[in-house]
């Protein structure tokens, strides 16, 4: 009676196995891609460098690094 029983159970745990949907693993979205950035030219040089990383002069003038802002606009 208990072999019965416990092969039953072996049945059903079988039988629900292969009727249970697999689980498959969520997909995680993928990265949000970086938004556009202006690139400006240094009033030095001439070297297109991001506006974010940029200096700027007291008139506005855009320069790559420290010591063309120095040096200041044209070369």
């Amino acid at each position: 009676m208990m072999l019965r029983l416990i092969l039953m159970a072996l049945i059903g745990w079988v039988i629900w196995r292969l009727l249970a949907p697999a689980k498959t693993p969520k997909m995680k979205p993928p990265p949000a891609t970086p938004g556009v950035e202006n690139v400006l030219a240094c009033a030095h040089c001439g070297v297109f460098v991001p506006e974010r990383e940029m200096l700027t002069d007291a008139d506005g003038r855009r320069y790559c690094c420290a010591e063309h802002k120095k040096l200041g606009g044209g070369a």
